[in-house]
This record gives structure tokens, sequence and C-alpha cells, in this order.
């Protein structure tokens, strides 16, 4: 299972933007997982580091531009930096960056092997987001929805995945709306919200699963060791 921790989000005009996690401070081995966004031209080199580690994006799905809007989430399966560190995003030759970093602690390891489970994402004009489906089997998955929608300061309600409130949610407004929210949860599941007005929006989801550990050897009648591997 996983353990909420902590989330931060920052902002920045343009290239760069930053963000200062207070406490509770960061463990060797939590998980970090940043929703990020941005306007430019798709395709403008970006990345996502903190003072020990550059973080992650294959997989995830970047979303857009949606009338220049990019989304993309980030993430280190296991942290190096501890302590309270700052987060960046680095987009040259964009502007309007924001970014929500969470941090989480697995009950166990190792986690993930640096693998996303699952990823979706949704493009859409109403006042309903969703992200479509994301295919979860077993139990000990964590997903996170990310939204970026196009009305400057628009509320967004009822954020769900898998048809329940996520267990926690934060965002901001600016040029551009910026909402991420995650749930632990097993199953197929959608992150869904709601918007006050039909308008342009873009979304996100991505989730990971603790993987087992290797089963303990086992002997075979003639003592010699089996290796048994799941």
């Amino acid at each position: 299972m996983f353990t909420y921790k902590n989330i931060v989000g920052g902002y920045g005009s343009a290239d760069i933007a930053s963000a200062l996690l207070s406490g509770p401070e960061v463990a060797a081995d939590d998980l970090i997982v940043a929703w990020c966004g941005w306007n430019g031209t798709s395709g403008l080199t970006r990345s996502f580091y903190d003072s020990s580690s550059t973080y992650y994006g294959a997989g995830t799905n970047e979303a857009g531009p949606w009338t220049d809007a990019n989304g993309q989430f980030f993430y280190l399966p296991a942290s190096v930096a501890i302590g309270l560190p700052t987060y960046s995003l680095s987009v040259p030759g964009a502007t309007d960056l924001r970014i929500i970093v969470w941090v989480y602690t697995p009950s166990s390891l190792p986690v993930f092997d640096q693998q996303i489970y699952s990823a979706n994402v949704g493009f859409g004009g109403s006042a309903s987001v969703d992200t479509g489906a994301l295919v979860n089997t077993g139990s000990d998955e964590l997903t996170f929805a990310g939204l970026l929608a196009m009305n400057d300061a628009t509320p967004v309600t009822s954020m769900n995945i898998g048809g329940a409130a996520a267990d926690g949610n934060g965002g901001f407004g600016g040029v551009i709306t910026t909402y991420s929210w995650a749930r632990a949860v097993a199953g197929t599941v959608n992150a869904t919200a709601t918007l006050n007005s039909s308008q342009n929006w873009l979304a996100n989801a991505i989730s990971f699963k603790i993987d087992p550990p290797p089963a303990p050897p086992t002997a075979d009648k003639k003592g010699s060791l089996l290796m048994m591997w799941q």
C-alpha cells in the first residue's frame, strides 16, 4: 500500500518553475510524482528534477497541445534526495509553467522497477472531465490524475477516481487552472472531475503498483534449493 505524505505546487512565468517542499520531510525511497503543465508548441525539450535526480517521463502520455497547453507527469520511484528538496520543471521556450508535486511512502520495496503500470489521457470541451479507463489489476495500485482547464481560476469539483472521491487533491488558478488528485484503488478505473462551465480541457492519469517481493527459496525432496520467483 501507499501512504500519502505531502503535496506542494509551484509556478514560473517562463522557461522554469520550481517548488520548495515544506514538512513533512521526504525520506529515501519515497515515491515522487509531479503533474506539470505549460504553454507552448508541442515537442519542446523538457525535464523535471531535484538536487539529486532527473525524473522519468517516458510512458506518461504527454497531453497536448490543446490551445497551446501541454501537460505531462514525471516520476521517481524511489527518492534519492531527502529532507526538503526543491523540485524544478524546465521547458525552454515555454511560458506559464505549473507543477504539483506528490510525495507518497510505499509499504514495501522494490516498488515498480521504474515502470508506469498504466496510463491514459483525455481531451474535451465540456464541463465533464474524464481521462478514459486505466486498466489496473489486483491490489496496491495508486492512481494520479492531472488536469489543465482553459478558463482562469475555474473551480474544479467532484474529483473522483474509480467512481469515489480522491484521497487528496491540490491545485491553483492562473493563466490555466491546474489540478491534480490521487487515490489508492484497485481495478479498472477512470479519473473524473466537474468544471463549472463548458471549456477546453486536457486530463492525464497514471498508476503505479507495488511489485511483490520474490518468494523465498524452497527445498525439494533431495534437499536442493529451488528458486521460486514471482
